[in-house]
């Protein structure tokens, strides 16, 4: 459920941003949430 709503965060984030935010809210992410990257893969 996580892997399919990143997707859809991500392929919107595609559209409308610069890889530089994406990498910024993955690693937003990730510091809230030890898992995410476990979640992502």
């Amino acid at each position: 459920y996580h892997y399919f709503r990143l997707r859809r965060t991500l392929n919107q984030m595609k559209c409308s941003s610069d890889p530089k935010a994406i990498m910024s809210f993955i690693e937003k992410k990730c510091s809230e949430n030890q898992d995410f990257l476990s979640e992502l893969f």
